[in-house]
This record gives C-alpha cells, structure tokens and sequence, in this order.
C-alpha cells in the first residue's frame, strides 16, 4: 500500500486505484476476505449489475436513434453505469467482468470527450460488450472461466478506427 502525495489516487499491489475502492480493497487484504464466498454479496452484486446493464442498454438504443438522442446528460448517464459495473466487479474479483466494463467506460468516456465519433459499428460493439458481461453475470461462478479475449479485440479495433 502507498499512497502518492497530493493526489487521490492510491496503488495497492502495483494497481493504481481511486480513493473509493482502495480503502475496501485494503481491509480486505488485511483480512483476507473473498466476498465471492458471500452468497447475499454476489446476489446484490448479480441484482445492481444486471439493472445497470438494463440502463446501458436501453441508453445505447436511444443513441443508435441519432446524434438527436445523444446528450452530454445521457452519456454521462451511461458513463457512470459502465463505472459501477467496473468497480463493483473490481471489488469482487470478477476480472472479466471488470475489463469489459472498463472497455465500456473508456469508449463512453472518449465519446463525452469528443475524442472519437460515434458511429452505429461502435453502438453495434458496445451493445455486444453488454451482452457478454450479461452471460457472464448469469453464470457468474463460471464467469472466469470464460474468455473475454475476441470480444475486447473486436473492440479494440472498432474504437481505434473510431478516433
């Protein structure tokens, strides 16, 4: 644990972390605890994620409507979402479930930035990346065991295309 002068952000087993996950992830370390153990943590986490989903999707939808639907209101929306997804699968250790919302967050926060142009290739790859993180989530015990590998590639190289 070390945390960098003047700023919030904070490295725990050479990850940089935000200040809102460091402190859980550290007392967890410091004992131990495996909340994929916890049966009512993994069916609240399986429950907020899975709505959190039903919101990207159905924000995703309205974008593919046109740049009309598209407000800095709406993908912030949607940016915040694919960060809980994120976070919360940080804290659960479902890495897979972790990168793929990281993908999301990272083209969703390029889009509210301006830093690459929408287009329905990437509405298409998004509404993919949703989709997989919903099966990894309905097999959630199983979920590491699966491959996430093609999918990120896939949108990887739309969102480069993109920019």
């Amino acid at each position: 644990y070390q945390e960098r002068t003047g700023c919030h952000q904070l490295r725990f087993n050479k990850r940089k972390l935000s200040s809102c996950n460091c402190l859980v992830i550290f007392l967890r370390y410091l004992v131990k605890m495996k909340y994929q153990e916890d049966a009512e943590i993994v069916e609240t986490f399986i429950t907020e994620t899975t709505e959190r989903l039903e919101e990207l999707e159905h924000g995703i939808l309205m974008m593919e409507k046109g740049n009309d639907y598209i407000t800095e209101a709406l993908v912030n929306r949607l940016f915040r979402s694919a960060h809980s997804i994120k976070a919360g699968a940080n804290l659960m250790e479902f890495a897979n479930i972790e990168r793929l919302a990281h993908a999301l967050e990272d083209v969703l926060d390029s889009l509210r930035k301006d830093q690459i142009t929408y287009s329905s290739e990437i509405v298409s790859v998004l509404l993919d990346v949703i989709d997989k993180i919903s099966e990894l989530v309905d097999d959630i015990h199983n979920s590491e065991s699966k491959s996430v590998d093609a999918i990120l590639a896939l949108f990887n190289t739309l969102t480069k295309q993109g920019t």
